[in-house]
């Protein structure tokens, strides 16, 4: 609710402005709105010696605890925009690569991000984070466009996972069905039949 008053609020500052104005505002809003969504989910102490075992721990599921292991670009949500801005430009294509990450993940990143580099000479930092803003901009045109894969809208590792079916255990031994006179159900003769003809 209070997000929905704060985007209404900003919206009535904004005032009247250009279409592109306006989807740059509210591509703003969205990237916030994402970093919050992350901040939630990924543990604030993540930096001081996070396994997959810990994060589980702390209630993640295995998968995302695998995958916040496998992308630690996904940490800097925690990290001060100052400290982004002296990072050393090999752990920024490196360690931080940004590569597989869906839209969510990717408008957080880019809300996290300092407006500019500290040590960046020779604006090496600065590419490293248009090229961010391209691929962010590429995922947004595809949603927009109603194109953009369901891995990346949201990958599977945040989702709840849908509910097992039970499988009955059909027994196939034919000499134990025998001693118990039981009566084999349609899908039991079935399989015992292709298991004799194999």
């Amino acid at each position: 609710m209070k997000s929905i008053e704060i985007k209404s609020s900003i919206r009535e500052k904004i005032g009247k402005v250009d279409s592109k104005s306006l989807r740059k505002n509210d591509n703003f809003l969205k990237n916030i709105e994402a970093l919050e969504i992350q901040q939630k989910i990924i543990p604030k102490n993540i930096y001081s010696g996070a396994s997959v075992d810990i994060l589980m721990e702390k209630g993640l599921k295995k998968e995302l605890a695998v995958r916040l292991m496998r992308n630690r670009v996904l940490w800097l949500v925690h990290m001060d925009p100052n400290q982004i801005a002296l990072t050393h430009l090999a752990d920024l294509r490196f360690k931080y690569s940004f590569a597989g990450l869906d839209i969510i993940e990717m408008r957080a990143l880019y809300a996290c991000m300092p407006e500019k580099f500290e040590h960046d000479d020779n604006g090496e930092k600065m590419n490293w984070l248009s090229s961010i803003r391209e691929k962010l901009s590429d995922l947004i045109n595809q949603e927009n466009n109603n194109t953009l894969i369901s891995r990346l809208q949201r990958n599977p590792a945040y989702l709840e996972k849908k509910k097992e079916v039970k499988l009955k255990k059909i027994n196939l031994n034919s000499q134990n069905n025998e001693k118990n006179k039981t009566k084999l159900s349609f899908m039991e003769e079935l399989a015992l039949k292709r298991k004799i003809i194999d």
